[in-house]
């Protein structure tokens, strides 16, 4: 009984007792040092999981972007963790591997991914391909492709798109709200949508402009010129970003030296903030002499301070992402100004 109880002693061991780790790996008697691993190993499982249903849900305009690189290595770490635990979990447990088949076939398999290692190795190497080297293949890819647009859409306007290259032809689609917003999209991927940001604000400077006319007319018929104040402008101004329209202004012809009303300035001010003046957000490309005059006048600004700054981007819209507007668009143009007739 003694001799027992001395024995079970003896087969329980601390986990700070010191043992031949060589010989305990040979013996398959070394679970307890990779307990720590198993931990990590199920925690970063269940993690791989959580992520892939949370990303399930996230839209991605990429078809490779961040996106799938995530998914689909969560999924890999799912899987490939999943069948390291069946083999580590069969091979550590003693039996008979003459008589049995299956589980002769999984220390095989276990033999031949080096102890599950090489598993681990192919998601390494995913994520570093996902990371790495398929942003560079897709970055090539696009370069190519906005070469050969670049390059197509200059011989479409050296061909016989004349009626669609005129400057006047670009001008009437930028009086086109579904025109303006495809270009808008186009800018955005070209890094210039600062331009097209600058056209719809200018625009709605001067729809602005043509309200405070209409409603001065009116105060001037009830007799009452001071009613103008009393009208929303800040209303007005916000439905004109929310609804972004051009049919007000097409209509409208101003004088450009007239002064900015007084209840006009702050979305004069607030558009040379935004787009003039150095180091401002979206600040647009102009050159350095029409900066300096807008400079020189925007305390007392005209109603046309802006104007030869909007000739100058609208130059750079039209050499710009017109080109591979009309690419794309040909079709839709023809449909909206009927010009095959």
């Amino acid at each position: 009984m003694q001799t027992n109880k001395q024995t079970k002693k003896k087969k329980k061991k601390s986990f700070l007792d010191l043992e031949d780790t060589l010989l305990s790996l040979k013996q398959n008697k070394g679970k307890n040092l990779f307990r720590l691993v198993g931990i990590f190993g199920r925690f970063y499982m269940l993690l791989s999981i959580f992520t892939f249903i949370s990303l399930f849900f996230v839209k991605d305009s990429n078809v490779f972007g961040a996106k799938f690189e995530c998914i689909t290595t969560s999924l890999l770490i799912f899987i490939f963790g999943v069948i390291n635990g069946v083999l580590i979990a069969t091979v550590t447990t003693d039996g008979d591997i003459t008589s049995n088949n299956h589980r002769r076939m999984f220390l095989d398999f276990f033999e031949a991914t080096n102890g599950g290692k090489i598993l681990f190795t192919i998601v390494s190497s995913y994520i570093l391909f996902t990371s790495i080297t398929l942003p560079v293949i897709q970055y090539f890819i696009a370069k190519k492709t906005k070469d050969r647009s670049t390059k197509e859409a200059s011989q479409l306007l050296r061909s016989n798109y004349n009626k669609f290259n005129s400057k006047e032809a670009f001008k009437e689609v930028l009086k086109t709200p579904t025109f303006v917003y495809q270009l808008r999209n186009i800018a955005i991927k070209e890094f210039s949508v600062e331009n097209v940001l600058f056209w719809e604000n200018y625009k709605i400077l001067q729809n602005m402009n043509h309200r405070y006319f209409v409603e001065t007319k009116k105060a001037e018929e009830l007799g009452n010129v001071n009613l103008v104040d009393l009208y929303d402008f800040e209303g007005y101004y916000q439905e004109q970003i929310q609804y972004y329209n051009t049919t007000v202004e097409d209509s409208y012809s101003y004088n450009s030296n007239l002064s900015v009303p007084a209840a006009i300035i702050p979305y004069y001010d607030q558009f040379y903030r935004t787009f003039i003046k150095a180091n401002c957000p979206a600040k647009v490309n102009i050159s350095y002499k029409i900066v300096k005059a807008i400079e020189s006048e925007i305390v007392k600004p005209t109603v046309g301070i802006f104007d030869v700054a909007k000739d100058e981007v609208v130059d750079m819209m039209y050499n710009s992402i017109y080109p591979i507007f009309l690419k794309k668009n040909k079709k839709q143009l023809e449909e909206t100004f009927n010009l095959n007739k």
